[in-house]
């Protein structure tokens, strides 16, 4: 990202590193191993979580990786020259994310933003494996108790459609208000006043 960002604005390139790095363990490793991780091996060096604690933290680390590409896809899509454009006019930089640059990024990670919305709800049925007792668990549980396989899992894999689906039909739409928004918004040529010659 810091081709696109001025030169006054670029982060401090100690911080890449060790991000770059983070990014790569995380994207390169199975969710289920970083379950394990978190869950079993970091006792052993003495730090401790609780099973739910757990699924949430590996969670929220594996999907901030994935939706900082998104965001950052998104703000190097924005336009070189805008960023030139607001430091000619002297905008402040909180102006210059909030006015021009965060209003088209929003717009433009939307789509990835639902689909890992709905990829996160499915993915938290590997926190069985580390006894979280989620919908999953539950389940395998009944099914195991019952001997009832069919008819358990296919009732929580409709449980599991019926959050998802609506979800990704809810991300649709708004993608869709935000570019019918969009088109209405006035172009900067027309908010430019027209003169008029003297024999107007």
């Amino acid at each position: 990202m810091s081709w696109v960002l001025p030169s006054q604005w670029r982060v401090g390139q100690s911080a890449v590193g060790p991000i770059l790095a983070y990014q790569a363990v995380v994207r390169n490793t199975p969710e289920l191993v970083q379950f394990y991780l978190i869950y079993y091996a970091l006792p052993t060096v003495g730090v401790r979580f609780g099973a739910f604690q757990a699924a949430i933290a590996v969670l929220g680390l594996h999907y901030a990786v994935y939706l900082s590409e998104v965001f950052r896809s998104g703000i190097e899509s924005i336009n070189r020259n805008q960023w030139d454009a607001a430091l000619v006019l002297g905008l402040p930089r909180v102006t210059t994310w909030r006015r021009v640059v965060l209003p088209q990024v929003f717009q433009r990670v939307i789509p990835p933003l639902g689909n890992y919305l709905i990829a996160m709800f499915k993915v938290t049925s590997l926190a069985a494996a580390i006894t979280v007792h989620e919908l999953f668990w539950t389940a395998k549980d009944i099914a195991t108790r019952d001997y009832r396989f069919f008819e358990v899992f296919t009732v929580a894999g409709l449980i599991y459609f019926a959050v998802s689906y609506p979800s990704a039909i809810g991300v649709r739409r708004l993608e869709v208000w935000l570019r019918r928004s969009e088109i209405r918004m006035p172009s900067a040529q027309s908010r430019t006043p027209r003169w008029r010659g003297a024999g107007a």
